[in-house]
């Protein structure tokens, strides 16, 4: 055989390789699109439970509690003309937490504050 016509067994090699890497290309890709497929379906319940954990977290209760204390000892401690402002910030911060799970006595000044009672 001369040094241009390579033996057939070379060519059916080098086929095999070129599809065992198309193959391989194929099988990522198809892979890639069924997780992006996963994560469209679940992703959203999936943050859904990470974000109603953070919401019942310790750390976040605590926080939220601290937060309207605070606002608490500036809306007692405020004139006529802030307490409209402080009583505002109230309303918004308690909006994000669940007054049951505050301790009773601030869980009731903060309903009281959201009802006008105050």
């Amino acid at each position: 055989m001369s040094w241009h016509d390579p033996e057939p067994s070379a060519w059916l090699t080098a086929l095999g390789v070129s599809m065992a890497v198309a193959a391989i290309a194929m099988v990522v890709f198809g892979l890639h699109a069924a997780e992006l497929v996963n994560l469209k379906l679940w992703g959203p319940r999936i943050e859904e439970a990470r974000h109603e954990k953070f919401t019942n977290s310790t750390a976040y209760l605590q926080g939220k509690a601290q937060t309207l204390s605070r606002l608490r000892r500036e809306y007692i401690g405020a004139d006529a003309a802030h307490r409209e402002g402080i009583r505002s910030m109230v309303v918004h911060e308690a909006s994000t937490v669940d007054l049951n799970k505050l301790d009773n006595d601030l869980a009731g000044w903060v309903r009281r504050v959201q009802e006008g009672g105050i």
